[in-house]
């Protein structure tokens, strides 16, 4: 049977692969999704795992072939159903001279300091995850503000503050040691350059080219940022030299392998976790709930992959987690399956209302969709929670304010067109 199962997960891994290349489509997030399913379902083509230092040869199991066909099955169809939709003009009011811009600039700017703040001037700057620093909710808020605002600039007359600010701050947070912001930032910035147009993929050779180098670049910063940081050429040279094929394969893929092999742990060990898990997942996405359930429950809810960690394997670094093993374990395969298919939906109605809908709440939220589609695969449940649950707050904050704004502004007006 798995061999069966693995010949129709090659066949939709190849064909929606080169479907979104070789097709004249929209770049949009189904092109996305693609890719992501390419690099993070990439192990399965291997048969078998292989983790340094961790597990040898593991074979994968069936069901991880069933779940990814499952997905790829459900993206397909919902991928033609976007693509027999001809939209030909991507709707945006013009928020350059907005106030919610200017709000959105600075409560990002406000956050940003005062997490730095916190931390410490010369700890962040100068500091790395190394030195066991923790970003604070300022940092992570201004973080999630910064990448939206990047949006709002880049589509309305590519306001400069604003772009100058996000890059700053997302930078910042790079050279601290996390790659994953400045992907999306990129994975953005490349959605919002092709707006949606539609093209054959493989017409843009050198971009595909430029986007290799890059991800190259991210793979090999773990290894460097440290050095980078300090300015130690020496050290920077000599960890450049050490770089040869075999860890280059390892930096590149090291996230897609550690992923399946905690999905395989959970599927082989029919992990399960209890019915409470459920509500605490729930409730996780509703603002400053801080452990709530947790105190009233008298019980400690671990993030998956630490469950993972104390349970299935004992690896002193971390392994991600797998957003997929979580669902298993919390509402079995009936479950999962629900789930994809109400998550690829849910991308399905906002790729397409994206086009056609001027909404600020639509476009703010950009970027934690396009965190939700790639990083999807290595996250934990609450990771993805939290992201939403502080860019709907930060609209709310924008949007709360600037009505506030404009009704003091609106009777100040009428105040001075009485007294004229």
């Amino acid at each position: 049977m798995i061999e069966i199962f693995y010949f129709i997960y090659c066949l939709f891994y190849v064909f929606s692969l080169f479907y979104v290349i070789f097709k004249k489509r929209s770049v949009d997030l189904f092109t996305l999704m693609v890719l992501s399913l390419t690099y993070y379902s990439f192990p399965l083509l291997l048969k078998e795992l292989t983790l340094v230092g961790v597990v040898e040869n593991m074979p994968i199991h069936e069901n991880a072939y069933l779940i990814f066909i499952f997905i790829y099955i459900v993206n397909f169809i919902f991928m033609i159903k976007t693509d027999q939709k001809k939209v030909d003009k991507i709707y945006f009011r013009d928020y350059s001279q907005s106030i919610e811009l200017k709000l959105l600039l600075i409560l990002t700017v406000l956050f940003f300091t005062i997490g730095v703040y916190l931390i410490g001037f010369s700890e962040y700057f100068f500091g790395t995850k190394k030195d066991d620093i923790n970003l604070n909710v300022f940092i992570g808020v201004s973080i999630w503000s910064s990448l939206s605002l990047f949006v709002i600039s880049y589509h309305n007359k590519k306001n400069r503050i604003g772009i100058i600010v996000s890059l700053f701050i997302i930078i910042s947070v790079l050279l601290f040691g996390s790659r994953s912001y400045t992907v999306i930032l990129f994975l953005t910035f490349v959605l919002l350059f092709f707006n949606f147009q539609r093209m054959k993929l493989y017409r843009k050779f050198h971009y595909v080219i430029f986007g290799f180098v890059i991800v190259s670049f991210f793979a090999i910063f773990k290894l460097l940022y440290g050095t980078l940081k300090y300015s130690d050429i020496s050290a920077l040279l000599y960890k450049v030299s050490t770089i040869n094929l075999d860890i280059y394969y390892m930096l590149l893929f090291v996230d897609p392998l550690a992923v399946t092999y905690n999905l395989n742990l959970v599927i082989l060990n029919e992990a399960s976790l209890p019915i409470s898990y459920v509500f605490h997942r729930l409730i996780s996405i509703l603002p400053f709930y801080s452990g709530f359930y947790s105190e009233i429950t008298n019980y400690e809810y671990l993030k998956f992959s630490d469950i993972l960690h104390e349970n299935y394997h004992t690896v002193n670094y971390g392994l991600a987690s797998s957003f997929l093993g979580e669902i298993i374990a919390i509402f079995g395969y009936g479950g999962i399956f629900f789930i994809l298919l109400l998550w690829i939906y849910s991308i399905y109605i906002y790729n397409y209302n994206y086009k056609i809908r001027d909404s600020f709440f639509i476009k703010i939220i950009f970027p934690v969709i396009i965190y939700s589609i790639f990083y999807i695969h290595r996250l934990d449940i609450t990771f993805i929670f939290g992201a939403f649950k502080m860019v709907v707050m930060l609209y709310l904050i924008v949007k709360v304010i600037s009505i506030i704004l404009k009704k003091i502004s609106s009777r100040r007006k009428n105040e001075y067109s009485i007294s004229m």
